[in-house]
């Protein structure tokens, strides 16, 4: 149903205000007559609203238009707020797994005090932002207040962000890193293979870095998460189990510290 009204005429009724009455505050009677009276204005300032048949018309037009166009309907009310509320709520509209990256490194680096000189200490400060982050996400679901989030499908559909998806995210952005860290150690050593003469095939540079891969998943295994929730006095006491042998373990180090 089609309606062409100006805002203005929807209601074209008129306002009457009654004309105030001032009162004889000296006058004995009226002195009576407001003590026994709660609310003086009720008797003194009475308002009366009319409408005229133009302006009842055309609120009755008014209505049935909201009922006809889905858009301003107040029966769709609740369902276009609950659709801007998972708009607003839904989270892989961003990249999750890339904000997760630039946290990793802002936790790292909050870390004060500690210098990595090894490669085991930088992965267990990785390792340790990155349970940071974790129990931060245990504790945002566990959290009986925390409103709902949403993921957006491909269909355009939304459905609840779990715990594991925001967990699946973490551990993107962690293996990121982890493959950066693996090119990383392949890159080096390539370097030293033609500028430094070192003899390293291609089935060690293979290897090298998977063992790199290798290390960064050990590190954040349930176990080593265990032990870094323990209170200790330097990053230096959680001694995390990489899952790799010595051999490979001073490779690295030679590698990314020059030990």
């Amino acid at each position: 149903m089609a309606l062409n009204i100006p805002s203005t005429q929807i209601y074209a009724g008129r306002y009457h205000h009654k004309k105030m009455e001032m009162p004889n505050l000296l006058d004995e009677k009226h002195q009576a007559y407001t003590t026994q009276t709660k609310y003086v204005r009720d008797e003194l300032s009475i308002d009366t609203v009319t409408f005229s048949d133009e302006g009842l018309a055309k609120a009755k037009d008014w209505r049935e238009y909201t009922k006809d166009n889905p858009n301003i309907s107040r029966v769709n009310y609740e369902e276009q707020l609950e659709e801007l509320n998972r708009q607003l709520n839904t989270v892989n509209i961003i990249d999750t797994a890339s904000m997760f990256n630039c946290e990793l490194g802002e936790v790292a680096s909050q870390i004060k005090g500690e210098r990595c000189s090894s490669q085991e200490e930088f992965l267990t400060v990785m390792a340790k932002a990155y349970q940071v982050i974790y129990d931060r996400i245990e504790e945002d679901f566990a959290d009986p207040d925390r409103e709902p989030t949403w993921l957006k499908q491909d269909d355009g559909t939304y459905v609840e962000e779990t715990k594991q998806d925001r967990i699946d995210a973490l551990n993107q952005a962690y293996h990121s890193r982890a493959e950066f860290a693996a090119s990383a150690a392949r890159s080096k050593a390539e370097i030293e293979k033609h500028f430094n003469g070192k003899n390293y095939s291609t089935a060690f540079l293979d290897e090298l870095q998977d063992k790199v891969k290798e290390s960064w998943k050990n590190a954040v295994n349930e176990k080593n998460l265990q032990r870094l929730r323990q209170r200790v006095s330097s990053f230096k006491d959680y001694s995390l189990d990489f899952g790799i042998d010595m051999q490979w373990s001073t490779v690295m180090n030679s590698l990314f510290y020059g030990r």
